[in-house]
């Protein structure tokens, strides 16, 4: 089961790249959808790398002290890099594991971001409809969608569970 996460109005700001007078506006007006869970990944094509906010899901830490650009050009700090181990659950209702690499923990992320960059760079296919975003490299494939309104338009996501080291 998902846990619910509401947002501020800054993390909505930073997630959209909206002013806060707009966000306000949207969020009044239903117009946009201010919750993720806590292990929800939005598939984001501007992320240069993959980014997590719960360490519970990753393995092979190591220390950092990286600054990340993000949309609205603030600069926000991942303190490890490591890798996600978990699991997604397919369209036909098979769970499989999947395993992130050099995965940045930023701890006060509102939400996980899967960088499509990073996915375009090992040679995943990556496919956009209405329906979602799939992802797709030989018989492996992830599809994305969760749909979350935003001001302008939707974004999509997938919950990717941690999965306990072995």
């Amino acid at each position: 089961m998902n846990e619910e996460v509401r947002h501020s109005i800054d993390d909505l700001c930073r997630l959209t790249g909206l002013t806060r007078r707009t966000v306000r506006f949207y969020v009044q007006k239903g117009l946009l959808d201010k919750k993720f869970g806590k292990h929800t990944w939005i598939a984001d094509s501007g992320a240069s790398t993959h980014m997590c906010n719960d360490l519970s899901a990753m393995i092979n830490l190591k220390e950092t002290n990286q600054s990340i650009s993000i949309g609205d050009g603030t600069k926000i700090t991942a303190t490890k890099i490591g890798t996600v181990r978990g699991e997604f659950t397919k369209a036909n209702g098979d769970k499989t594991l999947i395993l992130l690499t050099n995965v940045s923990y930023v701890p006060h992320l509102s939400v996980n971001l899967f960088s499509l960059t990073s996915a375009m760079e090992k040679d995943f296919t990556i496919i956009g409809s209405k329906q979602g975003i799939e992802i797709k490299k030989g018989k492996s494939s992830m599809l994305f969608h969760e749909k979350f309104g935003t001001a302008k338009g939707h974004i999509f996501g997938t919950t990717i569970s941690p999965v306990s080291a072995l």
